[in-house]
């Protein structure tokens, strides 16, 4: 794993962290491994201190992505992909 360089400001717990996954039922994506693609963020965001809150949605990625930050307004949205094609 690359070496991730976090602001202190950041790190420090003053923003909060969701994960959000989607499972994409449409290709087929089974709940357990929806879950643990959940799993896998949160480990990794927990190595570098964070405490994230862990979110499910079910249907198309692109439509979830955009309601998710439409409705709860983040200021930063990151996206990880585990050998998906890209979104349209």
């Amino acid at each position: 794993m690359a070496d991730l360089v976090i602001p202190q400001s950041i790190s420090s717990g003053k923003y909060g962290s969701v994960i959000l996954h989607v499972q994409e039922t449409e290709r087929g994506e089974s709940p357990e491994f929806a879950a643990t693609c959940l799993l896998a963020g949160e480990e990794t965001l927990k190595q570098y201190g964070f405490t994230p809150i862990k979110k499910m949605a079910k249907g198309d990625f692109v439509e979830e992505i955009l309601k998710a930050v439409v409705v709860k307004r983040y200021d930063l949205l990151l996206l990880g992909a585990y050998g998906h094609k890209k979104p349209k």
